[in-house]
Order: C-alpha cells, then structure tokens, then sequence
C-alpha cells in the first residue's frame, strides 16, 4: 500500500513538469525542435528576439547556418538586413561584448565552413572590463532538449506565445497628432541619456591582451579555412565622440585600430565626416538611421565608395 500511494504522489507531482514538457515540445518558442506548425510565426519570433536574441539567433544559427556571418553589437544587429539573409546569418546582439562576439565565432564554426565574417568593434568594447558572457550561457541552454524547456527565457516565451494565441490583442493602433513632435522628444531623451553612458565606458579602459589573444586565434583559424575576416569600426556623431576624447583615449584607440588591422582588412566610420557631423543620420549618437546603414553596407561590400566618410586600414 505505502509504494503504491508513493508511486501515485510521484505522478500528481510529475503531472505538471510533463505536461509543461509537451506544450514546449509543441510550442518550440526558439525553434529548437523545429518541426513544430508555429515555426515561422512571426509573433513567435518577436517574442522569442525580446526574451533572448541570444538563444534565438543560436538556434537559429545551428538549424540552418549560413557561409556568412555577421558579429557585433545592435550596429552589426543594425546593418544586418542590408544583407541578403540567403546566404549571411547574423550572431550578432544588441550590448555585446567582445568575449560574446569571440564565443559566437567559435560557436559558429562547429556548423559552417565559412566565406566571409564580418566584425563590428567599437572602441568601447575593445577592453578587459566589457566582459558580458550571455553566449557563454545560451550556449549552455540550447545543449540538449531538458537544458533548453528548464530555462526561464523558453518559459516566458512559451507562456507569452499561448497567451496572444488565447487571448489576441484586437486593439487597433491609435493615430497620434503629435507624432512628429512626440518622435523628437523621444530622440533627444535617448541622445542626452547615451552621452551620459560615455564614463561607464571610458572612465574605465583596460587593454584586452586576453581579447586580442583570441582574435589572433580567429585570425588564424579564418586563414587556415580560407575565411575573409574583415572588421569594422561604427559611426558615432560627433556629439558622443567629442565627450569620449574628454578621457584622453587617443593613444588608446590608435592602438585599438592598430590591433585590428594586424588581423584583418578595417572599415573605420568613427571620425570627424560628413556622416558623422549630421544629426538627422542617427537615431541616438550610436546608432545610426537604416538610411546609413544601407551606405554602410555598400562601403563594406563595394557597391559604393562614398569618399570621405570611411578610412580602410
């Protein structure tokens, strides 16, 4: 009798985590399954990018890996889309540091024989102290099926996802008046309060020996799988730039770019220009417009040569 009733309290508490086990199995938020009927829906998909761009863009990334790649922060997740999403895959997410752009190549090169890898590095990454490691983790959580269904992100998604499906939002969206001048007041909070994130950045440098360790290691192994490496330097306006040299980084950049162009070919934006003096071509003093980003990617790609606003190194 007593095993008998243990057995019968083992499967009330079991019940639950098997049933959570089988709306996840059908739901796959992150597409870790992916051979479920809500794959390609794209509410799931924004959903799935707003509790982690990491975990999505990995999976993604493992399901049908690409033979070009973009790595970076949210200016490489920005100039993504000028790319044709056929044949270039993008690992890259918004605040990321330079051990996650460092993990994600080594992660990549598991599923692909890569062409081409194109790296976006902004001084403000290149130093010991930036050191995030959210891929480090994902990596971790998209390793086997019980490590993917147990972390909270596969659970906030889950649930979010079966609550849209249940319970749809029909509102239609509100047409605003003040739009334009709404839109203006929200560009300059977000531009006072990025010139304000200067000293997080730069009160604080430390150069990476580490990092740049590891880059020499990329840089080599592209050389030894034939893989373009090519670097690039994003735009800031002049705005933020001005409040930079305040913490007296010239010899520290000068250094930053000499080290990376002893790895690969340097696509550098961020200097006095044409692109960089004009408000109107950045959302905030770091990230630019998708107008920009389109000039962006024809320097990077050579469709375009825009004189004046890139130095190659």
């Amino acid at each position: 009798m007593g095993i008998t009733l243990f057995i019968k309290k083992l499967i009330y508490f079991m019940l639950p985590f098997g049933v959570y086990l089988i709306v996840v199995f059908f739901v796959d938020p992150f597409n870790y399954i992916n051979r479920v009927p809500f794959s390609h829906d794209p509410e799931k998909t924004k959903i799935a990018l707003e509790e982690s761009p990491h975990l999505f863009k990995l999976v993604a990334f493992r399901n049908d890996p690409k033979s070009n790649l973009v790595l970076g922060d949210s200016r490489s997740n920005g100039i993504y889309p000028q790319f044709d999403n056929g044949s270039w895959s993008n690992l890259a997410y918004g605040g990321a540091s330079l051990r996650e752009i460092i993990d994600s190549y080594w992660f990549s090169v598991k599923y692909a024989q890569l062409d081409t890898v194109l790296i976006g590095v902004s001084l403000s990454q290149y130093s010991r102290f930036n050191k995030r490691f959210w891929v480090e983790e994902t990596i971790e959580r998209q390793s086997s099926f019980l490590a993917y269904t147990l972390n909270k992100h596969t659970f906030n998604a889950t649930f979010r996802f079966l609550g849209k499906r249940l319970l749809p939002d029909d509102h239609s969206p509100s047409v605003d008046s003040q739009a334009t001048e709404d839109f203006e007041a929200e560009k300059q909070y977000h531009w006072s309060k990025k010139l304000d994130e200067v000293d997080k950045f730069f009160s604080n440098l430390g150069y990476p020996s580490d990092y740049f360790e590891q880059l020499k290691e990329i840089a080599a192994d592209c050389e030894r799988r034939g893989t373009v490496l090519l670097f690039w330097v994003p735009p800031s306006h002049t705005d933020y730039r001005s409040k930079v040299l305040e913490y007296q980084v010239d010899e520290y950049e000068a250094t930053f770019l000499e080290d990376l162009s002893s790895l690969g070919s340097v696509y550098h934006f961020d200097f006095p220009s044409t692109l960089t003096n004009d408000y109107e071509n950045f959302r905030d003093p770091v990230h630019f417009t998708d107008p920009i980003a389109r000039v962006l990617f024809e320097v990077l790609t050579g469709l375009k040569d825009h004189v004046g606003i890139y130095r190659l190194l």
